[in-house]
């Protein structure tokens, strides 16, 4: 049974929605024209201006208080109906609607703002005052306005069966609070630099061997390649000459100085002996110097005078510099390689950057969060893992802007252990900034648009829907903030309300 009653006033209201329309397009407004040519002082009568013919609207349409004609919804000194005298002036003044019978300046349904102008302070704000004040007016058709199907629009008012409203429309309150502006970037995951080193060798040579490649995981020290590098031996056997040179000298320096104290030798060849182990002194140190260029460490170069003779005396190891990943590889065994070119990248992928795009619209917002925070805490979003938030932290505004795209690069550092982020990958980033202030906010499904005006509709009473004209302050991640217009803890409808939407009520509606 319930469910036969609720389709009954399912049929009744969209029922009333046609009539509306029908009314819009002129088809029943002749009919209706006919019918209500006899009701008040006589056929063809419609609002007339004031006496001169003409009516000044004013800004608020406070001229009208106490000169309102409640009978026939219009001023009384411009009520044609109470005096037919008045048509031939709006005639004779080219302000005559000849089609709905009534002063083109006061036509609200050719003209529906000149009809909210003429009902202003007469319930059309809908204030609190005015809404009372709709309970009581009546339309032209003689009874209550709210009850007229055929006028109640014109008030912003819509009525809605309680039983349907409460299985058709959902609803929620305006709420004042601090809201969470939500930015969406784009952005280009790329390489953490100072976790990336490109491995280049110190001498040149031919590749004796390769013992890591591509995609390999590697520790720091480990060895890559084996280059052999006539410039390596060429380097340890100066250094061999240097240091026996040396040797030599020192003892020579050494014996010198015993003679010189027994006064066996003279000053002349002390002094001699001493600048002899100094000058070779410095020619071995030169020669270590270039080996430890070349990437020997202390104790290879000790152990260097152990390899006289050696087949691998000019084999150059080439070792990682750092713990991470080979994503790069350009050698291979035979391979003639010069002391330039890049061989290995070895990244540590564990952590990765995200270069995003700001809008320089942005950039005031951004700029306060990290001075409060340092950094701001992001979500990180790639096709390939949909379903997966990477969390990551913006902690750089670059320095300059594009001065085509007006946009600033913003660094995101995430977190990659699993390494499933991979250079290159397109990104959206998600960046939640707190609002300074509270604010009045509701869905943003809640608000509509007729023409440039946005509004909502709002809960009157039991079966009554009225629309309230707002201003909006900001739009962001399915919330309006309403600068004006709204009440905190108004009720709002949200959705469902498709004959609340509909064209035919929206090019109908007043402003509430």
């Amino acid at each position: 049974m319930d469910n036969k009653l609720k389709t009954v006033g399912f049929i009744s209201v969209c029922a009333g929605v046609v009539a509306l329309g029908l009314w819009a397009s002129g088809v029943l407004s002749r009919e209706k024209k006919d019918e209500h040519a006899g009701h008040g002082h006589g056929a063809g009568e419609a609002h007339s201006s004031a006496e001169d013919g003409h009516e000044d609207h004013g800004e608020e349409g406070d001229e009208h208080e106490g000169d309102w004609c409640a009978e026939h919804n219009t001023p009384e000194s411009a009520c044609t109906r109470c005096d037919s005298g008045l048509i031939a002036k709006f005639k004779a003044n080219g302000d005559w609607c000849a089609e709905h019978n009534l002063p083109e300046s006061h036509c609200a349904i050719c003209n529906p703002d000149a009809g909210r102008r003429l009902h202003v302070g007469h319930g059309d704000d809908c204030g609190d005052d005015d809404l009372d004040r709709l309970t009581k007016k009546n339309c032209e058709h003689g009874g209550p306005i709210l009850d007229c199907n055929e006028c109640r629009y014109q008030t912003g008012v819509v009525k809605v069966d309680a039983s349907l409203a409460k299985s058709l429309l959902s609803t929620t309150k305006a709420k004042r609070g601090a809201v969470t502006k939500t930015l969406k970037l784009t952005g280009t995951v790329a390489l953490d630099p100072t976790r990336t080193v490109e491995v280049v060798p110190k001498s040149g040579g031919v590749v004796a061997s390769v013992q890591a490649f591509l995609g390999d995981r590697v520790k720091q020290d480990d060895v890559l390649a084996v280059i052999r590098s006539s410039e390596l031996g060429e380097a340890k056997a100066a250094f061999l000459e240097a240091d026996a040179v040396f040797g030599l000298a020192k003892r020579s320096f050494e014996r010198e100085k015993k003679l010189r104290e027994q006064g066996f030798s003279s000053e002349a060849e002390y002094l001699d002996a001493e600048k002899e182990q100094l000058s070779t002194a410095a020619h071995r140190s030169a020669a270590e110097k270039k080996l430890f260029v070349m990437g020997l460490t202390k104790a290879r170069i000790d152990a260097i005078r152990r390899e006289k003779g050696e087949a691998g005396f000019g084999d150059l190891t080439l070792r990682s510099p750092s713990a991470g990943t080979l994503i790069f590889q350009n050698i291979a065994e035979g391979k003639y390689v010069e002391n330039i070119e890049h061989l290995y990248t070895v990244a540590d992928l564990s952590r990765v950057w995200v270069w995003c795009d700001l809008y320089e619209r942005d950039l005031g917002a951004m700029h306060a969060e990290l001075a409060t925070a340092k950094s701001v805490t992001v979500d990180v979003l790639v096709r390939a893992f949909p379903d997966t938030r990477f969390r990551g932290r913006i902690d750089l505004i670059g320095s300059t802007l594009d001065e085509h795209t007006r946009t600033a690069k913003v660094r995101v550092r995430v977190l990659n252990k699993d390494g499933r982020l991979k250079p290159g990958m397109f990104a959206t980033v998600i960046v939640r900034l707190s609002a300074g202030s509270k604010v009045l906010s509701v869905p943003s499904s809640a608000v509509m648009k007729d023409e440039d005006k946005a509004f909502v509709f709002q809960k009157w009473q039991k079966e009554f829907w009225v629309r309230r004209d707002v201003e909006v302050a900001a739009v962001g991640d399915g919330i309006t903030e309403i600068a004006s217009g709204l009440d905190d803890g108004a009720i709002v409808v949200t959705g469902g309300a498709f004959m609340l939407k509909s064209d035919v009520l929206r090019m109908k509606m007043g402003a509430g």
